[in-house]
């Protein structure tokens, strides 16, 4: 048994209308006193200073300085073998140290020695001061620098000839396995560090000495200004630089043949 109800006009609106009454709110608002502290209203009681905006020296100054001195002394042994003819075979025009058997590369030379005597002396000295004031609207730089560099000694040195270096007596293979240090092994058996298989050549003196000195000194005056709306500055400077530089060669060559020479292969005889 099915069951129908109905609703009138009246009743309907009467539901809509709560419904929209329900939906509505309301809103209030209240203003919150702000608390002043006390001392906000008290006086400064302490002591007071006058100052001036403005009317200052803003200055700063600096001093630099640089000092370095090196000293490259010691000694260089530098020995310097030498093919002076390649060899192809026993039976070669070139072979003048008796190689029997050619496998690879070979050839006939000699050897040289060379006493380097190092005593070089490098000093450099540099100082630098100067300041900067600012005065208002006006800023004033100066500063004076003072450097110098000396150099004095060289490299003396001493040529011996040794075994093969006039004959081409030492049989020399080359060793390249190593391309960027080659080695020169000997085939004969000669010794190549016998001190007894070498005589004097040449003997070289050398006592060189430059010296640089430079000063410099600089003024400049900056000045800042305005006209109307345009805001600039002028400036104005000197600047002014003297440089001295000289430089000696002092060396002395000699030969086998001269008495200083000479004299030296009879020292080292006696020793």
């Amino acid at each position: 048994m099915k069951a129908s109800r109905a609703y009138s006009p009246a009743i309907a609106s009467a539901v809509l209308i709560l419904t929209v009454v329900a939906g509505c709110a309301t809103e209030s608002h209240q203003a919150v006193q702000v608390e002043h502290t006390a001392s906000a209203a008290t006086a400064y009681q302490g002591p007071r200073n006058a100052i001036a905006v403005g009317k200052f020296d803003n200055r700063s100054t600096y001093l630099r300085g640089l000092f370095s001195k090196f000293k490259d002394f010691g000694q260089d042994w530098i020995y310097s073998p030498g093919i002076n003819g390649f060899v192809t075979s026993p039976s070669d025009a070139n072979n003048t140290c008796g190689i029997t058997n050619v496998a690879g590369v070979q050839g006939c030379g000699g050897i040289t020695f060379t006493d380097v005597y190092r005593n070089p002396g490098e000093r450099i000295f540099s100082v630098q001061a100067g300041a900067r004031h600012a005065i208002k609207s006006t800023l004033l730089a100066y500063e004076v620098a003072l450097s110098q560099a000396n150099y004095t000694g060289g490299f003396p040195r001493a040529g011996f000839n040794g075994p093969g270096s006039s004959d081409n007596s030492v049989a020399f293979a080359v060793d390249t396995k190593d391309p960027f240090t080659p080695k020169f092994p000997v085939l004969n058996g000669v010794n190549l560090y016998d001190p007894s298989a070498y005589t004097l050549s040449y003997a070289q003196t050398e006592n060189d000495g430059i010296f640089e000195r430079d000063a410099v000194g600089a003024i400049s005056l900056n000045k800042q200004y305005s006209l109307g709306l345009h805001s600039s500055s002028f400036e104005v400077g000197f600047k002014g630089w003297d440089a001295r530089k000289t430089s000696l060669i002092d060396r002395e060559n000699f030969n086998a043949a001269s008495d200083l020479v000479k004299w030296i292969i009879t020292e080292i005889k006696v020793l």
